[in-house]
């Protein structure tokens, strides 16, 4: 993705955010995005968040990650869920612009998330993605990138 697309009156926001919340750019910052599209109870797109905390705790104590979870206004639920079932810390993004969200993504080691718009920016970014899939077909519906990796959820390995 082009940084054109980046207004840079965007980025001091999005380095006081990291400051504020105890990170530096040198850090092993993994972004991780438990949202999906919510429409006719589609849940099988969405990890569960249990699997999300227990990955963001391991990241945490095996590489010191430092996890940005970012919130929508349909994952506070799943957000929450994930917080709650986290022995460690993570930081959570919500209410934040289109563009600061934009220079956080940039500025992670490793973003993970469900099918999702955010999985797209990350691999348009060439930040080494890991997209879980569920219902959808990765084959139709996956981010295109140099350093994209497709995970499919042994719960929906049957889906395609």
């Amino acid at each position: 993705m082009s940084a054109q697309f980046l207004d840079e009156d965007y980025k001091a926001s999005a380095l006081n955010f990291m400051k504020t919340n105890g990170m530096e750019k040198s850090d092993y910052i993994v972004g991780v995005h438990s949202g999906s599209i919510k429409y006719r109870n589609n849940e099988a797109k969405r990890w569960k968040p249990l699997n999300y905390a227990m990955l963001c705790d391991r990241l945490i104590e095996k590489k010191n990650a430092k996890i940005i979870l970012f919130c929508g206004p349909y994952d506070e639920d799943d957000v929450k869920k994930i917080i709650e079932n986290m022995k460690n810390k993570a930081i959570v993004a919500n209410n934040l612009s289109l563009q600061e969200i934009l220079h956080l993504i940039k500025n992670c080691k490793v973003f993970i998330s469900n099918d999702s718009a955010l999985a797209h920016i990350s691999a348009g970014f060439n930040i080494k993605t890991f997209v879980i899939f569920g219902l959808t077909n990765p084959k139709w519906h996956g981010p295109i990138g140099n350093d994209v990796h497709i995970l499919k959820d042994p719960a929906c390995l049957s889906c395609f």
